[in-house]
């Protein structure tokens, strides 16, 4: 099978300092599929610093067609196309063009919920460079895209969806939130090695966490040290921070070495947008962390199935329901620190799968949907 893969809002690209997880989202998903078998080419922006990836083709968006014939399916990630400071983005405009344009299946790969695919036409034409295109090709018009999307509720993703103003033919569920099992390795640090007792990496994400954030991120005790590392900084915060004590905030750092800055902290916390408990949408993060070595706890209201645990023992142990809850489990962690070790063991032989059949089982939504 050859597929071609697209990235909206980001480039393609191998080994980059890139501090957005984007890229990083779109070379797991195509780990997935080139694991499973499938001839992977993906079309992007290309910079002269760019590596040439081993296990797929990559060619320049804005140099080379892509023809529909060469390919048995198109697929693209989610993301927003970036119009900064009102300029165009030709390789992502580009990327409607091909949508519209294309002979075949098309799969919108969806592992944000808030990352739906949205028109573009209506922004664009607002603008000075406006008649680089036309509206026939930039205005998605064709009704038989299929999302393919981390939510697991897709009765209720469905409904969200309808407010993209694109229409689409079906959203199928696959739990992309996993694909850090394939694509990371199990590498703990020894708990005495750890600078912080409870850390977080990721950004702002516009407020949608802020409360949640400040609930379990904020107010710790002097005992207890907590690091919020990468787009995060202490002026974004609004709500009810008054009185509480600050964590450290650290900076933003390259996303391939976001794991190795995870590492340092004993546990974290998982949380997510109101839209990812609406719609019961598991992170990657919870995925990364458990590989990392952190103790990984989850706010209950987010994963209220307790999907991420079979075991009791963890089950009762990492969900939390308040900032004490985690105070006192650190505190515990402290005092037996053999505890540590045998909630690492448990969390990592809980959650992992069968590799070569989890991208199989993505294969054949693919196939069993053209």
């Amino acid at each position: 099978m050859n597929v071609c893969v697209l990235k909206l809002g980001s480039r393609i690209c191998v080994n980059s300092r890139s501090t957005s997880g984007g890229n990083g989202e779109t070379l797991a998903i195509i780990k997935l599929l080139t694991t499973a078998g499938i001839n992977v080419t993906a079309f992007t922006k290309i910079l002269d610093k760019d590596e040439v990836p081993a296990d797929f083709q990559i060619k320049d968006i804005l140099k080379e067609e892509v023809k529909s014939e060469d390919y048995d399916c198109l697929l693209v990630l989610n993301g927003n196309a970036n119009y900064f400071g009102g300029q165009d983005s030709p390789s992502d405009t580009k990327i409607y063009e091909v949508i519209n344009n294309f002979k075949g299946k098309v799969f919108y790969i969806l592992c944000d919920p808030n990352l739906t695919l949205t028109q573009v036409w209506p922004s664009i034409e607002k603008k000075e460079w406006k008649d680089t295109y036309t509206k026939e090709d930039v205005l998605i018009q064709r009704d038989d895209i299929i999302y393919i999307c981390q939510p697991k509720d897709v009765v209720k993703y469905k409904e969200h969806v309808k407010k993209s103003k694109i229409q689409i033919k079906d959203v199928i569920h696959f739990p992309f939130e996993k694909f850090p099992l394939v694509t990371m390795k199990k590498d703990f640090l020894n708990p005495e090695e750890c600078s912080w007792d409870i850390i977080y990496g990721g950004t702002f994400r516009s407020g949608r966490r802020e409360e949640d954030m400040i609930k379990f991120y904020f107010g710790y005790p002097e005992d207890i040290k907590v690091n919020m590392f990468g787009k995060i900084e202490e002026k974004h915060f609004k709500k009810n921070k008054q009185g509480l004590n600050m964590p450290m905030f650290g900076k933003a750092i390259p996303y391939e070495n976001f794991n190795q800055e995870m590492k340092s902290g004993l546990s974290t916390v998982i949380i997510g947008d109101a839209l990812y408990k609406q719609v019961d949408d598991l992170a990657q993060r919870t995925y990364e962390s458990i590989l990392c070595g952190n103790v990984t706890f989850i706010d209950d209201s987010y994963d209220k199935s307790k999907r991420v645990f079979t075991n009791e023992t963890l089950r009762k142990f990492c969900y939390v329901s308040s900032r004490d809850d985690v105070i006192k489990k650190i505190r515990f962690l402290r005092e037996n620190p053999k505890h540590i070790a045998l909630i690492q063991s448990l969390q990592y032989t809980d959650v992992m799968i069968d590799i070569n059949q989890y991208c199989k089982d993505f294969r054949k939504i693919i196939e069993e949907n053209f």
